[in-house]
């Protein structure tokens, strides 16, 4: 009689304690690694909240030190330092124009240390009544921003905006200063002047519109400033005298191209001198221009434009209003 013998199951019977505690140990695998994931997904949401308390002090700390950043404000107490250096050392040599202007450049509220070049210009030609008008004031008042705020002289400041003349309004409170939110045009600048009781002689105009700024120069009659601060275009570099075409409602920001605005320095150079101004610095950044008029300090030299350097990027800018077909007026 043959051997009876179990059914092959494919796993011997002496074997099954072992699976089962494999499937436990399994089980407890698979127990464990919720676990840990329940604890990664709580650390993540931990992380995550701490990210976004970074982020919100981090967007505080943008809006407080502005747009531009920490980099601006590094940028600004390098200038700073650079500043303090040059006057300690240069500041009381005798050093020939416009060097000896440039040596005092330092900025309180101006943008390209135009205040210290203004207070030591002053300082050489003296002031007559310390009255000013400034077009194109933003929210620092300009070039005249320091001389009123710090200074105490009065005057107009003009801008296009409502809103940054209301910034004006309030940064100035405190001085003698008269805000006025006005689009300026050749036809209307004499009688804003009038109208706001500034004609007659004063120490200081400065012009920055980006935009037609040669003509309103050439239009202003109401006022016969001792210094003239304007700023140039140097894309336009500095062989040609030319300026964009008038018109009243001009706007840089309707071209494709940002840098067509303004004159070149050439053309204010001839402007001043048909004017009875003399061109006597310009400062080092490349953007304002100081004219002193032809009877005040007679012995305050003009500054030739052939000291000057070319702008790399001129070429390109008039080979750009070419194929733009953006006008230019020769003057």
């Amino acid at each position: 009689m043959a051997d009876s013998h179990p059914a092959d199951t494919g796993t011997p019977r002496n074997d099954r304690p072992g699976l089962f505690a494999q499937l436990r140990s399994l089980f407890q695998l698979r127990a464990y690694i919720k676990h840990v994931e329940k604890q990664l997904d709580a650390r993540l949401v931990k992380h995550g909240e701490l990210l976004t308390v970074l982020k919100a002090q981090q967007n505080e700390i943008l809006e407080l030190i502005g747009p531009r950043g920490l980099e601006l404000r590094l940028r600004n107490i390098e200038r700073a330092t650079h500043n303090l250096l040059r006057a300690q050392h240069l500041g009381t040599r005798d050093l020939p124009m416009p060097q000896a202007l440039l040596a005092r450049r330092f900025g309180l509220l101006s943008q390209n240390d135009e205040d210290g070049i203004l207070l030591a210009l002053f300082d050489h030609i003296g002031t007559t009544n310390c009255r000013f008008v400034t077009i194109g004031a933003g929210t620092n008042g300009g070039n005249a921003g320091m001389l009123a705020y710090d200074c105490g002289w009065s005057g107009l400041m003009v801008d296009a905006s409502e809103a940054r003349i209301e910034r004006i309004r309030d940064r100035f409170r405190q001085s003698r200063v008269v805000a006025c939110a006005a689009w300026i045009t050749r036809e209307n600048v004499n009688d804003l002047l009038r109208e706001n009781g500034i004609a007659g002689e004063i120490d200081l105009l400065d012009i920055d519109i980006d935009g037609i700024d040669y003509w309103i120069w050439h239009g202003i009659e109401a006022v016969t400033p001792r210094v003239v601060v304007v700023e140039y275009n140097a894309s336009f570099g500095f062989e040609r005298a030319v300026t964009v075409p008038y018109e009243a409602r001009f706007d840089r920001h309707r071209t494709t191209e940002y840098r067509y605005y303004g004159a070149s320095l050439r053309a204010f150079e001839r402007l001043g001198s048909q004017r009875g101004y003399r061109l006597i610095a310009i400062e080092p950044r490349g953007v304002n221009a100081f004219f002193v008029r032809h009877d005040v300090a007679n012995g305050l030299p003009a500054l030739s434009l052939s000291s000057v350097g070319p702008r790399r990027d001129e070429t390109s800018l008039f080979e750009s209003c070419d194929r733009l077909h953006l006008p230019l007026v020769e003057v």
